[in-house]
């Protein structure tokens, strides 16, 4: 079976110690009401118990391992999300380099960091499929009210308002009212003559002052001479 789906979205986050695999990882999923998806991660792990491969026995990995690859498919089972840690677990040993992988059943959380793909409109449910391996089984019907599985509601973020266009604000300004320009009477003020200019022209009045004066006196002394003369003439 093939489903499409258009409507996805992406949860990103980190798991440190003291949590622990999968309850850890399930509570994130809850909050986030991811109900079908897709989860991958990568990080340290520390007292992994693991299980291979159409096998029933659990093995134990004491120590820290670092975690290659953790994926699984996330869906319902019984009303209630599950996720699937399949796993390839790398450590040192007095041998050399180990590598194990099978099915995470528990470990405690070093450090791990989760990238999980939520597909919102799709239901999916887990079942345990060939040699015991859990795989999805997808319907493209809508997924349920969150209330139906006693999952909190999503957080709905309102979209952000669209910016107006640039003939939009055009238009806007258009419609605002003009302000009324005043038109104002300026009075012409007489040229002051400069600092400089003033003092030339002041010397110049002084000058043409003393010269008039020396005339003044000129004038006046010559027709006293003229009389002195005159009077001398009669009376000889």
């Amino acid at each position: 079976m093939t489903v499409t789906t258009s409507n996805a979205r992406h949860v990103l986050f980190r798991l440190t110690d003291p949590a622990r695999l999968p309850d850890a990882l399930l509570g994130t999923l809850r909050d986030e009401v991811v109900l079908a998806g897709w989860m991958r991660a990568s990080g340290i792990l520390h007292d992994v118990r693991i299980r291979a491969l159409g096998g029933t026995s659990v093995r134990g990995v004491a120590g820290s391992v670092q975690v290659v690859a953790l994926e699984g498919s996330i869906g319902l089972s019984q009303g209630d999300v599950t996720c699937g840690l399949r796993a390839v677990l790398a450590r040192e040993t007095d041998t050399g380099l180990e590598t194990i992988a099978g099915e995470i059943v528990e470990a405690r959380v070093g450090a791990l960091e989760v990238l999980v793909t939520a597909f919102d409109d799709v239901t999916a449910t887990r079942q345990a499929g060939v040699a015991g391996v859990w795989l999805l089984d997808p319907s493209t019907q809508r997924a349920p009210h969150a209330g139906a599985c006693g999952l909190p509601r999503p957080r709905c973020t309102p979209p952000a308002a669209a910016a107006p266009s640039a003939r939009a604000r055009r238009g806007h300004a258009r419609a605002l009212p003009r302000p009324r320009l005043r038109l104002l009477r300026l009075r012409r003020l007489p040229r002051l003559p400069r600092p400089g200019k003033r003092a030339e022209t002041r010397g110049a009045e002084a000058l043409a002052d003393v010269q008039r004066s020396g005339r003044d006196a000129r004038a006046s002394g010559s027709a006293e001479g003229r009389r002195r003369r005159a009077d001398l003439s009669r009376r000889r």
